[in-house]
């Protein structure tokens, strides 16, 4: 899906019942480094993702008990 339309999008929002840390994980690298915003329902995985999405400039917006916000 990202090979085909991944540069025409900048903002992704993750919700995939139990998976989300798991998918998150195979985000390649130049998906990341042109994103702007991303929403994740987290699983409890809140400060990994956001340690793994610092590197690449995002800063959180916004958590709650099921979804983290972050953007650039």
């Amino acid at each position: 899906f990202l090979k085909e339309y991944g540069r025409d999008v900048d903002m992704i929002s993750i919700d995939t019942e139990s998976t989300n840390f798991e998918l998150f994980c195979l985000i390649p690298d130049w998906f990341l480094e042109r994103l702007k915003f991303i929403c994740i329902e987290h699983d409890m995985y809140q400060q990994n993702i956001v340690e793994m999405l610092s590197p690449y400039g995002f800063k959180e917006l916004h958590r709650n008990g099921e979804n983290i916000l972050l953007c650039k």
